[in-house]
């Protein structure tokens, strides 16, 4: 009997009345959310030449179960000016095929640009907004969506600027579609969410410049050819050396001489445009004089090369004719 005492109870019990207000509460369905996931956390790309590049590529893959926003991939730290970005959201790859509704829907390439790596590579405003393939657009400040069991491949390109050890950073970071109130109060899932646990994640970037600058020295700055006579043919030669003595390679681009040089100087032999002097390697220049008359002659010798401190040396040429007895007596 006491089972049937309780349950006449029951309506008198103050309880009652919550029991009631509990049967009125929405329905709260537990949320299977994205889950941002990096395949690497460093990035490597070993000794790189300067003026050479050297590529590698991460993925930003969902393994949850809800599609996820990416609002912005951006340089954290180091020196941004040594990498680039780029990303084709038509390359995502999906381990199986998603639903209708959870296409990546961008359908465009991204490029970070240049040697940049600031907040310009980021869409940010409504002309940069991509739109996917069946012409919805993008929202605002969101650079791509990735559904669920997909990644999107990110190439980071390193160009180094400058020598030695060279580091960066990249933050990812994850977003979640804003809702109006009226889709609040209807309690709707936004189309794409974020990771709650680590929607923002970081990427190390290492990379080495070691290779040293080509240091171009030329020898003797000033070249004296003594005292010829008129009609000499021999003595009348003379040879300049170019050396480097940097740690790395140089090329070199030519020489010449002044115009304003006495027109009885000539260059015999240089070195082809576009020679490379590798550390210690040297070359030779050879100028000729043939005396035409007895009046001093001057001269200037200008040797080019791609040495960002000296790109164009000049080497100083005289000479002083004598007069010879016996070529006056005649």
């Amino acid at each position: 009997m006491r089972p049937t005492t309780l349950l006449f109870l029951l309506p008198a019990l103050p309880f009652s009345g919550l029991l009631a207000c509990a049967q009125e509460e929405p329905v709260k369905e537990e949320i299977a959310y994205p889950k941002l996931v990096l395949s690497d956390t460093n990035l490597e790309f070993g000794d790189v030449n300067p003026g050479e590049s050297n590529q590698r590529s991460f993925t930003i893959a969902n393994d949850g179960e809800m599609t996820m926003g990416i609002g912005s991939i951006e340089f954290s730290n180091g020196q941004p000016e040594n990498f680039a970005l780029t990303w084709d959201v038509l390359q995502q790859e999906c381990a199986e095929v998603q639903d209708s509704g959870a296409v990546p829907g961008e359908g465009k390439t991204v490029d970070s640009g240049g040697s940049g790596g600031d907040d310009s590579t980021t869409p940010t405003d409504d002309s940069a907004t991509s739109t996917d393939d069946s012409g919805g657009a993008v929202d605002p400040g969101v650079l791509f969506t990735i559904p669920a069991g997909c990644k999107q491949p990110v190439t980071v390109t390193f160009t180094p600027v400058d020598v030695g050890d060279i580091y960066g950073g990249l933050v990812i970071e994850a977003v979640q579609k804003e809702l109006t109130e009226k889709q609040k109060t209807a309690n709707e899932l936004p189309e794409y969410l974020r990771d709650p646990y680590r929607w923002r994640q970081q990427l190390y970037l290492h990379g080495e410049s070691a290779k040293e600058l080509g240091i171009v020295v030329v020898r003797p700055r000033t070249v004296d050819f003594g005292n010829l006579n008129v009609g000499d043919t021999s003595g009348n030669t003379r040879q300049i050396g170019i050396a480097n003595v940097g740690g790395g390679d140089v090329v070199l681009n030519g020489s010449e001489l002044a115009s304003t040089c006495d027109v009885a100087y000539e260059i015999t032999y240089k070195p082809p445009v576009g020679r490379v002097l590798h550390s210690g390697e040297t070359a030779l220049i050879e100028v000729t004089y043939t005396p035409e008359d007895t009046d001093p002659a001057f001269c200037e010798l200008h040797v080019f090369s791609d040495d960002i401190n000296n790109p164009d040396i000049d080497v100083s040429i005289i000479l002083f004719m004598s007069v010879n007895p016996s070529a006056s007596s005649l």
